[in-house]
């Protein structure tokens, strides 16, 4: 059973639906929902977005039901980005990022892992929001 099927937050069940669906992984990885949707969105050609407004929408109006909260979290790359980030700066990413408040999570093999070229970022929310019960 989906977390979907029966939302908290205040998230109708189509709401809960896009971020499950943006949430789950499958093999290629280059043909889940996530990895094509950040890709359409870091696109230069915005038309591209088109096909998505629907979906767009679902996901960008269930965080604001969803309480905010103040806190520390982390996102990680397997790459060395450290020339192209100035610590302390702040930066806009154009697309969603999946991040968690657990350092050991990252740590996982799943995802960096403890060992190779890797960038680790350190962010510091005053509006987070957990979606944690809709994934």
């Amino acid at each position: 059973m989906f977390n979907c099927e029966n939302p908290s937050d205040g998230l109708n069940q189509n709401e809960s639906a896009s971020i499950c669906l943006y949430t789950m992984g499958w093999e290629p990885r280059q043909r889940c929902l996530y990895y094509v949707l950040n890709a359409t969105l870091r696109n230069e050609n915005r038309n591209k977005l088109k096909p998505w407004f629907s979906y767009l929408k679902l996901i960008l109006t269930a965080p604001h039901k969803i309480p905010s909260e103040k806190a520390k979290i982390w996102r990680g790359a397997t790459l060395n980005l450290s020339r192209q980030y100035e610590i302390r700066k702040g930066y806009v990413w154009w697309a969603f990022s999946s991040c968690t408040r657990a350092l050991n999570v990252l740590e996982s093999d799943q995802f960096l892992g403890k060992y190779g070229p890797r960038t680790l970022f350190n962010i510091e929310c005053r509006n987070t929001k957990s979606i944690q019960s809709h994934s």
